[in-house]
């Protein structure tokens, strides 16, 4: 028997059916957080912020100080419209733990 190739849709069917399809979605945003924040901000040290989770319409981020949170609030509209274009959720903010 040959192994066939799988369709997207189908991905995403079976997704869906063991309950993965939140949390594959999320990862994704953590994900897409980390990418702009290496592209849009390079004086931005990647341990300086870790995406932590997704709780609703919020990502919750550490930062290792305020004046990296603060930064991050200045950009939050254009992280959040990236995020919003790169996955499927409907994310709304972000909120900062130091």
């Amino acid at each position: 028997m040959a192994l066939q190739a799988i369709q997207q849709k189908d991905f995403e069917k079976r997704l869906m059916q063991t309950g993965l399809t939140k949390a594959m979605r999320a990862s994704q945003a953590l994900e897409s957080v980390r990418l702009y924040i290496q592209s849009e901000l390079p004086n931005v040290h990647p341990q300086e912020v870790e995406p932590l989770f997704v709780k609703g319409n919020t990502i919750v981020v550490r930062t290792a100080s305020a004046a990296v949170s603060q930064l991050l609030k200045d950009y939050e509209s254009d992280i959040v419209q990236y995020v919003r274009s790169t996955t499927k959720l409907e994310i709304e903010q972000l909120r900062f733990r130091t």
